[in-house]
């Protein structure tokens, strides 16, 4: 996730919306306890395994979900 943010604020930077940018993440930073103690009690009374829901794809490459040429 650190490479995306990172691409994310290199980008906002190149297109001059930094300000704009840092501004979201800083109005979020106060939602983020509250998003993972959902995210742990989801997790907690989860039925099924992620990986037996999800099969296994790689994050990144030409045979990540969603890649243009991952359809070749």
């Amino acid at each position: 996730m650190t490479y995306r943010q990172t691409a994310w604020l290199w980008h906002a930077a190149r297109d001059g919306r930094l300000r704009e940018h840092l501004g979201g993440l800083a109005d979020a930073v106060p939602a983020l306890p509250g998003a993972l103690r959902a995210r742990r009690a989801l997790h907690e009374a989860a039925v099924l395994d992620i990986v037996d829901v999800v099969g296994a794809t790689p994050w990144r490459g030409p045979h990540a979900g969603g890649h243009p040429r991952g359809r070749l």
